[in-house]
């Protein structure tokens, strides 16, 4: 065994396993195979490493598979790129940065497990849909699960065919909206905007006898834009300028943070509004971004990757989300970029 059967805790130990064998199948060619082999190891059996090292290992089994020419650590041992990557006419640096849960991510990951824990052992045919408000409160969670589990009852003695929507404000009270229609009643609407949760009840065609829950989370992103933005700045230093280069950015640990990197990238969105300069009258708009994201000011980097690993039941799932830089000094073609994931613009 190349770890041991308790290191990590880990319940994918098997599939680790074959990717690592793989990665030592690739570094027996290479002239510092010991040195490597030795650093690789090192990382594994090291508990604050080892989930930075595991997208490494997974991205050489990925692209192993499509046929690339694979060199670890291609400037060791002077600090360089992770990968270089040779197909064909294609010669790639790579460069791959795991994020980690911020205390905000934290803050919301606790709530969605202690939820999905307790709901999804309710046995019904609905799907509950949790949109959470940035001012929920802490104190409010198990009130709020009981609610959802005294609704779900309700709901299935009912036998309702369409969603049902309630905006929880604490303490159990409730604003109930049949039909999932929209609001129409101005005093509602004014009430519901100091609401800390939306949960919409979905009725299912399901004969599982389960409820599966689904979480809608806070925008609160200004902070981690600035630091998907350093992150990905950072890895500039380690990038060699000579040839193109991508770099991936492994959410696996985190919450699904795609609109964050979205908004690195590219600028948060916004709205340009045209108005005639002399009266002031609104003339139209148009949708803009700020000119803020890394790809306005990076043109080294080809692309960027957004990476998640998702565990569950059945296997092991992956996001492989490819983001072009329409400004690099590189740029990929559709048939290039799609070797290392889904063309995501």
């Amino acid at each position: 065994m190349l770890l041991e059967k308790n290191q990590h805790d880990c319940i994918f130990l098997p599939y680790i396993e074959k990717n690592l064998r793989a990665v030592l199948d690739i570094l027996k060619n290479d002239s510092q195979y010991r040195d490597k082999s030795e650093r690789l190891r090192a990382k594994i059996r090291n508990e604050d490493e080892f989930f930075d090292i595991l997208p490494e290992i997974e991205w050489v089994e990925y692209l192993n598979e499509k046929k690339f020419v694979i060199i670890i650590e291609p400037l060791f041992p002077n600090r360089g790129p992770d990968l270089e990557l040779i197909r064909n006419r294609l010669n790639v640096y790579c460069e791959i940065k795991s994020v980690r849960l911020s205390q905000e991510d934290e803050f919301w990951s606790h709530f969605a497990h202690e939820i999905k824990l307790r709901i999804e052992k309710i046995k019904s045919n609905f799907h509950v849909s949790i949109e959470f408000m940035p001012i929920f409160k802490s104190d409010d969670i198990f009130s709020m699960i009981n609610l959802i589990k005294k609704e779900i009852k309700k709901y299935q003695n009912q036998r309702i065919e369409s969603p049902i929507t309630s905006y929880y404000f604490g303490n159990s009270r409730i604003i109930e909206v049949r039909n999932h229609d929209g609001i129409n009643d101005d005093e509602i609407l004014e009430d519901i905007k100091r609401s800390e949760c939306k949960i919409i009840y979905y009725p299912t065609e399901t004969n599982e006898n389960h409820t599966s829950v689904s979480f809608i989370f806070p925008v609160i992103i200004e902070d981690n834009i600035d630091n998907i933005i350093d992150d990905i700045t950072k890895k500039l230093d380690q990038l060699p300028k000579e040839i193109p280069a991508i770099v991936t950015i492994d959410a696996s640990q985190t919450l699904p943070l795609l609109k964050k990197l979205e908004w690195a990238l590219f600028g948060r969105p916004q709205v340009t509004i045209y108005r005639n300069k002399e009266t002031g009258e609104y003339i139209g708009s148009r949708p803009s971004r700020e000119r803020r994201g890394v790809f306005y000011s990076v043109t080294r980097i080809s692309a960027i990757i957004y990476y998640r690993r998702v565990v569950a039941e059945d296997g092991i799932y992956f996001e492989r989300k490819v983001y072009r830089n329409p400004n690099a000094q590189y740029p990929f073609t559709d048939q290039e970029a799609r070797l290392f994931g889904e063309l995501m613009n």
